[in-house]
């Protein structure tokens, strides 16, 4: 089974939209989308819808989503430890299977698949774990020890690391975690985040944050 999870803003009906090609590939998977805002949703089949908070910021907010759908995935089904367990945000959706499917057939061999960004304007000197979170691919065992002590809407901007703009930088904190536990990871590493077709099969639509629908 294939677990498709996906966080959304302002974007309520795009998320939906990703969530169907995902089900033109893959039928039987289970979706779950999870939100911090006053959202109204078009209507799909089995797909569940999860509200994990007020919102406390972009930045932690993001952070918060994959956690919050990575520990509410794990609670609301059955997942089974041979599972596969897919996240990938709003403003991104699946564009060549082929692609993806090279790498969701890597899962078992590797608990975590992901891309990092090792050089671009915001990665500090010398930082290897500024892990992409738009789209990864990871294992139950894997969200399981990720999201262990983690609860609900728990982070804010003020725990989070910074990136050389000085910014707060969820990305970095995702690494760090991940990158401090004893699980198998495959890493592609990237200059920077381009718009398009990414190297994991999915593409990032242009658009302004936190605009809404395209």
């Amino acid at each position: 089974m294939i677990y498709f999870l996906h966080n959304t803003y302002n974007r309520p009906n795009q998320v939906v939209r990703h969530s169907m090609i995902e089900k033109n590939y893959y039928d039987g998977c289970k979706h779950l989308i999870v939100y911090n805002n006053d959202l109204n949703f078009d209507d799909i089949s089995d797909v569940e819808f999860f509200h994990f908070g007020e919102n406390k910021g972009h930045k932690s907010g993001s952070l918060n989503s994959v956690y919050s759908a990575l520990k509410r995935v794990l609670e609301f089904y059955k997942v089974d430890d041979n599972d596969k367990i897919v996240f990938s945000h709003d403003d991104i959706y699946l564009s060549n299977n082929n692609t993806f499917e090279k790498y969701i057939n890597m899962l078992g061999d590797y608990d975590f698949i992901s891309r990092r960004c090792i050089k671009n304007k915001h990665v500090p000197e010398n930082c290897n774990y500024y892990i992409m979170m738009e789209s990864f691919l990871m294992t139950p065992l894997c969200a399981r020890e990720l999201v262990k002590n983690y609860k609900y809407n728990q982070f804010d901007d003020s725990e989070l690391l910074l990136d050389r703009m000085n910014s707060t930088s969820p990305e970095m904190n995702f690494g760090r975690d991940l990158l401090n536990m004893n699980i198998k990871k495959y890493l592609i590493d990237i200059n920077e985040n381009r718009f398009g077709e990414n190297e994991m099969g999915y593409f990032h639509i242009e658009n302004i944050r936190g605009k809404g629908e395209l």
